[in-house]
């Protein structure tokens, strides 16, 4: 393998949300353009002073090589996570997701959780 072949692999990849919230590829310029013209949060509440945020990040934060099947990957490109507004900490909680659909349903279960005490499976 050449050198260049191995560094497509590990290349950065951005993607922007169409008008119908399905994630698509762009530039590093266009994705500029769309922070200009758009939010990246999908969600955001405060219950129990715990924020719970979830966002579009824009940056594949998955990776098709790791992820054993490359021809069928979708980017990871949403995530959750949970501020203790009233300690000012991040908790350790979160979750990441490929559809903004699957971030929806995220936000609530992370939701059911700091409703339920932020307590961790047993």
């Amino acid at each position: 393998m050449n050198k260049e072949n191995i560094l497509d692999k590990f290349k950065v990849n951005y993607y922007k949300l169409d008008e119908n919230k399905n994630v698509i590829p762009c530039s590093i310029y266009e994705l500029q353009d769309y922070f200009d013209k758009n939010s990246r949060i999908v969600k955001q509440e405060i219950i129990d002073d715990k924020l719970v945020s979830t966002v579009f990040l824009s940056i594949d934060h998955g990776h098709p090589y790791w992820s054993g099947d490359p021809e069928n990957y979708k980017p990871v490109v949403f995530e959750t996570m949970i501020h203790d507004e009233k300690n000012d900490k991040w908790l350790d909680y979160q979750d990441r997701y490929c559809t903004w659909q699957e971030a929806e349903a995220g936000h609530q279960r992370a939701i059911e959780w700091v409703k339920g005490g932020c307590k961790e499976d047993e």
